[in-house]
């Protein structure tokens, strides 16, 4: 069947085109079906949707997941609302997080012994009571998009993080690090 006029570009050879024209890759085969009308409840769902690629991103949400974390110290949900709230004022854009507003989640840590909010207080073998160390608390941040997720840990990673106020009266001489990374 010929093309329709105005199809083909001048010079553009119709056997050469079709030559080099591929659904699928060579080693892989073709698996077609016609879908007949009237479609099919489902069918017509897909189609109002936009197909598969379009259902795969809604059933991602595009939702990209980063835990935030410090190396020493202590911070807590606020200290990382402002910092982040801050960084997007001073750079006069604002991280796009899922819902609009900064989403931060507190990962619960558990140490050797128990929850690092309630560790047990039961002697070891040796006679003395277990380490009631407490971790530097890990943090979610939903962010809007992959892409999102990884501008703000290529910012974030490895940054100083000045904490606004003293934790239980114990000063810190250098600012904590933050640890940012994007959760796959």
């Amino acid at each position: 069947m010929p093309p329709p006029p105005g199809a083909l570009r001048p010079g553009e050879d119709m056997k050469q085109l079709l030559r080099g024209f591929s659904l699928v890759p060579g080693q892989n085969r073709l698996s077609m079906r016609l879908v007949g009308r009237p479609h099919s409840p489902g069918m017509m769902r897909v189609l109002k949707q936009g197909g598969p690629p379009a259902i795969v991103e809604k059933q991602n949400n595009g939702e990209a997941i980063v835990l935030f974390s410090v190396d020493i110290g202590y911070i807590t949900h606020f200290d990382v609302r402002r910092a982040v709230r801050d960084d997007g004022k001073r750079r006069n854009l604002h991280w796009k997080f899922t819902g609009g507003d900064v989403n931060i989640t507190e990962l619960k840590t558990t140490n050797a012994v128990g929850t690092a909010e309630n560790p047990s207080r039961e002697l070891n073998e040796n006679g003395r009571r277990p380490s009631t160390f407490k971790a530097p608390p890990k943090y979610l941040l939903s962010m809007k998009d992959m892409h999102e997720a990884r501008r703000f840990v290529r910012e974030w990673h490895r940054r100083p993080l000045e904490v606004y106020r003293d934790h239980k009266g114990l000063g810190q001489e250098s600012p904590a690090i933050v640890n940012a990374e994007v959760l796959w």
